[in-house]
């Protein structure tokens, strides 16, 4: 019985096959040819790893376990020593020098509130705007 089913699944599997692949053009059954082939390929080494992992921790379940050793606890605390780094000093070059301290604080220049004059742009391959026919076409 248990032979009969076999070869009817695999008879159902074949001729399964053979509809699929007529029907199929050449890029998809390349593309299904070549995921076959690359699963059956990765096979063995999937076969090894397992094997490898499986191997491990079964020696690992029969080894010895590891045993602390006990010591007799310290009677006085640990000692902390801290230690101060020393100040870093930049190198001093004459060729470049640092501007005083209190340059970057100065207050902004009174010119700073005037409006400043508006930017000309040339733009390449139009014509020349006067400045009146610029202001025309905003």
């Amino acid at each position: 019985m248990n032979r009969i089913v076999a070869l009817s699944v695999l008879a159902y599997s074949i001729t399964l096959a053979l509809l699929i692949g007529q029907r199929l053009s050449d890029q998809a059954m390349a593309v299904i040819v070549g995921s076959v082939i690359g699963v059956a390929a990765s096979m063995p080494m999937t076969a090894v790893v397992l094997w490898l992992s499986l191997r491990s921790r079964e020696s690992a379940r029969y080894a010895t376990p590891f045993t602390r050793s006990e010591s007799a606890p310290r009677d006085e605390a640990p000692r902390i020593m801290v230690i101060q780094p020393q100040p870093y000093v930049a190198p001093h070059y004459p060729q470049y020098q640092q501007p005083a301290q209190g340059a970057y604080l100065n207050p902004p220049s009174p010119m700073a509130h005037y409006p400043r004059p508006a930017r000309e742009f040339k733009i390449v391959g139009q014509e020349d705007f006067h400045y009146e026919d610029r202001d025309a076409l905003v």
